[in-house]
């Protein structure tokens, strides 16, 4: 969760490490081996499953005249557009793929979770929502991280899926801006059951943590004014928010 951060976010969440510990709390380092991997058999087998699922009976309940390809087809982003109209043909998830990720898979990874709790008498996990800050649109294939291009939607989700896929209570609360000015977000994470619990960790947080000053409006208008300038001479071929990620 803290390996190959960008280094302006870095300093973000060291910051709010301090501030924790400053607080009273006592912050202990545990590796968790082999999250990633128990992920990996859960996480993209059951949402692309159901997700056009979702989206089908969604359209069947509220109508509007929409198809499930109709909403694909108006989706931002290379890569969630292509994994997601792998969906409508013969590369879908195969039901036999989405149950046993589903009932033996998930187990799995929340079991994981409990004993990682248990074992090290955690009540929670600091860890930054994203390892990298937004990044102008158009990074929809890769994304550079520290350097190296990486891939931007497994990249920009990587701390938050596990425990998503695992069914537990999450927070995600405002840490501070980088030196570019912008936003970084810290997330807590609780064992199954603890919503209370992390709730009332944010709070203290927000509670114990300087001020966040607002954006420099004037310094983000101009790098949007500069990327538009770029993009009209060389338009994406795909739309979306200003920045992903935030």
């Amino acid at each position: 969760f803290y390996a190959t951060r960008d280094t302006q976010l870095a300093a973000v969440v060291d910051g709010v490490l301090d501030t924790l510990s400053n607080a009273g709390a006592n912050l202990i380092e545990v590796e968790f081996a082999g999250v990633a991997e128990l992920n990996d058999a859960v996480g993209f087998p059951i949402v692309l499953y159901e997700v056009l699922r979702e989206i089908a009976g969604y359209i069947d309940h509220h109508g509007g005249g929409l198809t499930v390809p109709d909403v694909v087809a108006q989706v931002a982003g290379g890569f969630e557009i292509d994994m997601l109209a792998s969906q409508l043909g013969d590369d879908a998830i195969p039901a036999a793929v989405y149950r046993q990720a589903l009932t033996e898979g998930r187990p799995k990874l929340i079991a994981a979770y409990e004993t990682y709790f248990s074992a090290n008498a955690l009540v929670a996990m600091v860890v930054p929502t994203t390892p990298l800050p937004a990044r102008p649109i158009g990074d929809d294939e890769t994304v550079a991280l520290n350097g190296e291009q990486v891939p931007t939607f497994p990249t920009y989700i990587r701390n938050t899926d596990p425990p998503s896929n695992a069914g537990l209570p999450c927070l995600s609360v405002p840490a501070g801006l980088t030196a570019d000015g912008l936003p970084v977000g810290i997330e807590f994470v609780g064992p199954p059951g603890a919503d209370g619990s992390i709730l009332g960790l944010g709070r203290a947080y927000q509670a114990a943590r300087e001020p966040i000053p607002g954006p420099d409006l004037k310094r983000r208008n101009k790098n949007v004014g500069e990327q538009d300038n770029s993009r009209a001479k060389n338009p994406s071929p795909h739309l979306g928010h200003r920045y992903r990620g935030a």
